[in-house]
């Protein structure tokens, strides 16, 4: 494998790769960049709780998993890429 690519709904029937898009998490964020999409259809996508449930970034031969993220607190371009940033609800 190489590259790099987020997985929304991994391990669904319904799963979306997004390729050449990325995650990153910190301080209790989840930062998502998505390539190839705008801002109406990444809305689309995140705002599906469904899709949010479990996320998988692959890069090289390494894999992240992030599962819960499904509140979205930023959304906006930059850089010809949509960003999203992304918490889990609180319990």
């Amino acid at each position: 494998m190489s590259g790099r690519r987020l997985i929304l709904a991994a391990g669904s029937d319904a799963e979306v790769a997004l390729e050449g898009s990325e995650a990153g998490y910190a301080d209790g964020v989840l930062w998502l960049y998505l390539a190839g999409v705008t801002l109406p259809e990444a809305f689309a996508l995140l705002s599906a709780p469904e899709n949010t449930a479990a996320i998988v970034y692959q890069y090289g031969e390494m894999v992240d998993r992030y599962e819960g993220y499904g509140t979205i607190t930023g959304l906006f371009t930059s850089d010809g890429m949509v960003r999203a940033a992304l918490t889990r609800e609180a319990s």
